[in-house]
């Protein structure tokens, strides 16, 4: 013999369903269960209380939401990236794009993340903590003091 399985996974309608057809198929005269004892179960499992199912969401009303809520910032950063090109002549472009796996990924993430603007070893602790998540690759270990101050620069007008 070995132990019966749980059936926690059971919601209380199943449950009480399958006791009452243990019941009916293997206890042929059932003692009645009285309005006291089906009381003292409530009070003991809050069985009356019922299940409570969180919030749903279809996803792609979620998508639609989360979209609308960063428009402002993804136009931004879109407008952003339209004008990189007009700081061609910048001695941080020609780094940025020497460090840069995904330019779009780059914006988003210093977009997100503004501290990076309050100081030049914020930013470099910023990027170099997180290179591959955020767009730049891991040519930024070899960068020069003078390299990350014409690439923060750089990005400060930009962004």
């Amino acid at each position: 013999p070995s132990a019966m399985a749980s059936y926690d996974y059971l919601l209380p309608k199943e449950r009480f369903a399958l006791a009452h057809y243990i019941r009916k198929t293997f206890i042929p005269n059932p003692d009645q269960d009285s309005d006291a004892d089906l009381q003292a179960l409530d009070a003991t499992y809050n069985l009356s209380a019922g299940q409570e199912i969180p919030a749903q969401i279809p996803v792609a009303k979620a998508s639609a939401i989360i979209l609308m809520e960063n428009k402002k910032e993804e136009d931004r950063i879109q407008s952003d990236l339209s004008n990189i090109n007009s700081f061609s002549n910048e001695p941080g472009f020609s780094i940025f794009n020497k460090v840069l796996t995904n330019s779009k990924t780059v914006f988003s993430f210093l977009t997100k993340n503004s501290e990076w603007k309050n100081n030049l070893n914020g930013f470099i602790n910023l990027v170099v903590n997180n290179v591959n998540q955020n767009g730049f690759n891991g040519s930024v270990f070899n960068l020069k003091n003078e390299e990350w101050t014409s690439l923060y620069n750089f990005l400060l007008k930009v962004i």
